[in-house]
Parts: C-alpha cells; structure tokens; sequence
C-alpha cells in the first residue's frame, strides 16, 4: 500500500487583529515543516512495510516512524484546526443564540462564560501544547482537554471542535509581557464561531 503525501492548505487571515504577520508567517512555515515531514515518514512506513523477514531491526525501525508520525501528523491537523478558526471574518463577540456550538456549549458547561473560563485554566498549564475543546460522540457533550506536545491527551473517538495552540511560536511573537493571558483573549476575540458550528454539526450526524 502507498500512501499518498498531504496537501498542503492555504489560509488568507486577512481578518485576523492582534496576531501580528510575522507571528503568523513563523506559524505558517512550521506548518509547512510538518507537510514535509509527514510525508518523509509515510515514504518511510511504506518502504518498511514492503521490506521483508521479522528481524528486530525491521521492528524497531517502523516503530520509530509510526511514533514520530503520530506527533507530526497530529501538528499538521491541528494547525490546520487552528488556522481555520482564524481564517474567516471575526466576531469579536459571542456566537448567536440558537447556533449548534452556543447550545453544546451552555448544555456541556452550563454558560459560555464557564466554558472560557475552564479553557483559559488549562492554557496555564505548564508545557507545550494545546487546548482541545472536544465533542464525546458518545455523549454528544463538550470537554476540555489538555494535549501535551501534539499527541498526548485527547481522549480516544473524541473530535476536537476548538483548538488553541500553546507552543512558544504561537504567542511569544506578539504576547512576550501579558504572555499566554493576553494570547487567548486575542484568539477568543478572533474566533470565527460558525467554523466552531460546522464542525459540530459534522460530528453529531
């Protein structure tokens, strides 16, 4: 089996304030590096599927690749999470009554005021990583999770509907004094709530 490379996508953020070019150029090329990569390793896994014999070696090998790319392939999917949250026009409010995403949200945390509140908690954690606001299908409720690196943390059939990017590159650009604090108040002001709506709809069908 060949598995075919990723496609690298393009966003405009001709919308997006308070996330300064550079900021997002640096962002934007990490993310190149993360296409890159993954297709490195999918050339790799493949190759090493087609080698033949069980030895260690082999073993050893695939499993290195299939480690690392569970780290690069999740930092290209949740860039690309990321990004387009910041791609459309922002709100620079709340999302409108009746929408899907204010509806999980109030029936999940009881308010939207409680559900940013719990996000801007597990920003302050110590690391780097993310915030995942993500829908249990089992359930249909929100929660809030912390995913160390980009791999670590999400739990197993859960879909991320909101992410926040808490690595350095993310926010230091721009936010070296108020720091992470600042940052998420900025990412909340750009929010495009329907991009949220969409994808929530998407995982409750």
């Amino acid at each position: 089996m060949t598995t075919a490379p990723p496609v690298e996508r393009t966003f405009a953020f001709a919308h997006v304030s308070g996330v300064s070019r550079e900021a997002l150029d640096l962002h934007i090329g990490l993310y190149r590096g993360y296409v890159r990569q993954v297709a490195m390793l999918r050339r790799q896994a493949d190759a090493l599927s087609h080698e033949t014999g069980s030895n260690e070696g082999i073993q050893l090998r695939r499993g290195a690749v299939d480690q690392r790319l569970a780290f690069e392939l999740n930092g290209l999917l949740q860039d690309e999470l990321f990004f387009e949250q910041l791609d459309g026009l922002p709100s620079d409010s709340d999302p409108s009554p009746g929408t899907s995403i204010l509806e999980a949200i109030t029936a999940s945390f009881q308010s939207l005021d409680a559900w940013r509140k719990d996000v801007m908690r597990l920003s302050k954690t110590r690391g780097i990583g993310w915030v995942a606001s993500c829908l249990d299908p089992r359930t249909g409720q929100l929660g809030n999770h912390w995913i160390g690196e980009h791999h670590l943390g999400v739990p197993l059939s859960h879909q991320p509907i909101a992410v926040f990017d808490l690595w350095e590159h993310a926010y230091l650009p721009d936010h070296v004094d108020g720091g992470r604090e600042t940052y998420m108040a900025t990412l909340f002001r750009n929010m495009e709530w329907s991009v949220l709506d969409r994808r929530l709809g998407a995982n409750m069908q």
